[in-house]
């Protein structure tokens, strides 16, 4: 979808104004209004909901004025606090946290995993997590999903 690539530019330009980034953006159609969903993370801390209505507030008035989509809905989310792991720097990021790591093992079979994030590397492409006090070697190619799990 070219109105998606021209969407995605628009925000990514708002988002770094505004010390966000893009997590992710989707559209889907539900009738005959469009969709735009739009993830804002914020490196340095978690989003909030005012960053959401800040972000809103920017971008909003930019997309019409660029007049790419009529009858559309906008929606701005954050990762959430069980946000997904989806590349080697969130691991990084997100050291001693707690998380849930879905992956495909030597053995071929689904497993998951549930330790906090105890280091990364990047050069090797693995992390270790601390699984009940054992530290434990994953390679990042046999993730299937991994999140962060909500602590109390």
């Amino acid at each position: 979808m070219e109105e998606l690539d021209s969407i995605r530019n628009i925000a990514e330009a708002v988002a770094k104004r505004m010390g966000f980034e893009i997590f992710d953006l989707k559209s889907y159609k539900r009738g005959r209004k469009i969709f735009i969903n739009i993830t804002i993370d914020n490196m340095k801390d978690y989003v909030s909901i005012k960053d959401c209505e800040a972000f809103s507030k920017e971008f909003g008035p930019l997309l019409d004025a660029e007049d790419i989509l009529k009858n559309y809905v906008l929606e701005i989310s954050s990762p959430g606090l069980n946000r997904p792991l989806r590349e080697l720097r969130d691991f990084k990021r997100f050291t001693g946290r707690l998380a849930k790591i879905k992956f495909v093992g030597k053995d071929g079979k689904n497993h998951t995993v549930v330790g906090r994030i105890n280091d990364c590397d990047e050069e090797s492409r693995t992390f270790s997590l601390n699984v009940d006090e054992n530290i434990q070697i994953y390679d990042f190619s046999e993730i299937k999903s991994a999140n962060l799990e909500i602590e109390f």
